[in-house]
């Protein structure tokens, strides 16, 4: 009764867990503005991470092939609507990406043909990624 108690615990662990991070892609070929088009040309040997809504002095620690790249505090410009951003060469194999305690893995295959991963803190504290081909521009 007790293995089957705890076996029962652990999956709900595990579930909730799992619900926690959403990846989403965005395959679409979009027909980009001319200010897009200019910022693309400056950006395309990188991936842009850009963490945009609801941070609220959340810890951030960006890993490339196991070397730290990135280590901050950050939270949501109610201005801007953008709490931070990281320019990423995309001669990596491995990305790890720790919000709090929560660690998003990222492979080059996985990322290979687009230019931009925004993450998304909800109000439920549940991540979402979008991995794009098309800038978001702040105004």
């Amino acid at each position: 009764m007790k293995k089957i108690i705890t076996l029962s615990f652990l999956v709900i662990i595990l579930v909730s867990c799992n619900n926690r991070i959403a990846i989403k892609y965005d395959d679409k070929n979009h027909q980009l503005t001319s200010l897009e088009k200019n910022f693309e040309k400056k950006t395309s040997p990188f991936l842009n991470i850009t963490f945009e809504d609801y941070f609220k002095s959340d810890y951030i620690k960006i890993y490339v092939d196991k070397k730290l790249v990135y280590d901050k505090k950050i939270s949501t410009s109610d201005i801007l609507g953008v709490a931070d951003s990281y320019e990423l060469e995309k001669d990596f194999k491995e990305v790890i990406i720790y919000i709090n305690n929560q660690k998003i893995i990222l492979t080059k295959e996985k990322t290979l043909d687009y230019k931009n991963i925004y993450v998304n803190k909800l109000p439920n504290n549940k991540i979402e990624i979008l991995i794009s081909k098309k800038f978001h521009i702040y105004k």
